[in-house]
């Protein structure tokens, strides 16, 4: 199979899905990923509790990966001044669908390919 072609992906995964929906819904219940859940996560993110876990996570991550961190600060600044335009379609399969910015190299904050999620997923894969 072809793992370059989203659509030979897109296909592979949902009859994967099909075909194993009681395990999908066994380890998504055990991880506390069903929509009840995710909706108390949410209203937990509001708490003060939340705030603070969440805060502290960021925190961790930028700490773990400066560099990181510092290339999508720029990036998003850059974006917000108007200094880069934000594409509308994605540079690898070519939707119009809501774009991540891929950095290749975070020592370039500036340089980044414009990915929709699913074609960011398979950069990463």
């Amino acid at each position: 199979m072809d793992w370059k072609n989203r659509d030979d992906v897109a296909a592979y995964n949902r009859a994967w899905r099909a075909a194993n929906k009681e395990r999908i819904r066994a380890y998504e219940k055990a991880r506390g990923m069903l929509p009840k859940n995710v909706a108390l996560r949410a209203a937990y993110a509001k708490t003060e509790a939340g705030k603070k876990a969440f805060g502290k996570h960021t925190r961790v991550q930028r700490e773990r990966s400066p560099e990181k961190y510092k290339a999508q600060y720029a990036l998003t600044n850059a974006v917000r001044l108007g200094h880069i335009v934000k594409p509308e379609l994605c540079s690898r399969c070519g939707k119009k669908r809501r774009l991540d910015g891929h950095h290749a190299d975070y020592s370039k904050p500036l340089e980044v390919v414009w990915l929709c999620r699913p074609c960011h997923k398979l950069e990463h894969a």
